[in-house]
């Protein structure tokens, strides 16, 4: 299971995370975009996408001029244009076991998952034990940002 959740300009933005055949995750609707300062609403949003879960979908034709759905809810004409002043975290769970994993600046563009910082929960945390811990994970990064731009990573 794949959450990824973006922080821009004191939204939330929570896409559904699809999985392809190519063993892709994409963006896809429905995408719930939340204002950070909301944080029950930021928790509540974070346990729908967890209940979603990853959908399986053909693999997208990315050769054919493919635009990331989050660049309509952020009105961002490109991918680049969002990442900047963007913060992300991946939620996972693998055998059990939940992650809250941010992300990093990549040097060749791009965010990389940063393990140094990642929160893993012990076993037998439930969803809403998660989400509520993401929230206030992304909630306090948005607390911790300078008025006149983003903090470093």
């Amino acid at each position: 299971m794949l959450v990824s959740c973006y922080l821009k300009k004191g939204a939330v933005y929570i896409p559904t995370e699809a999985f392809t055949p190519d063993r892709l995750y994409v963006a896809i609707e429905p995408v719930s975009v939340v204002p950070v300062g909301d944080l029950e609403a930021l928790r509540r949003a974070l346990v729908e996408a967890v209940l979603r879960g990853n959908p399986t979908i053909p693999t997208p034709d990315f050769s054919k001029g493919y635009k990331p759905i989050l660049l309509k809810y952020a009105d961002a004409k490109t991918w680049s244009a969002f990442e900047r002043g963007a913060f992300t975290w991946d939620i996972e769970e693998k055998r059990g076991i939940y992650r809250i994993v941010p992300g990093r600046r990549a040097a060749d563009r791009g965010w990389e998952d940063d393990l140094d910082n990642a929160i893993v929960l012990p076993p037998g945390t439930t969803v809403e034990q998660l989400c509520a811990r993401a929230a206030s994970v992304i909630q306090d990064r948005a607390k911790n940002l300078d008025p006149c731009g983003p903090a470093p990573p």
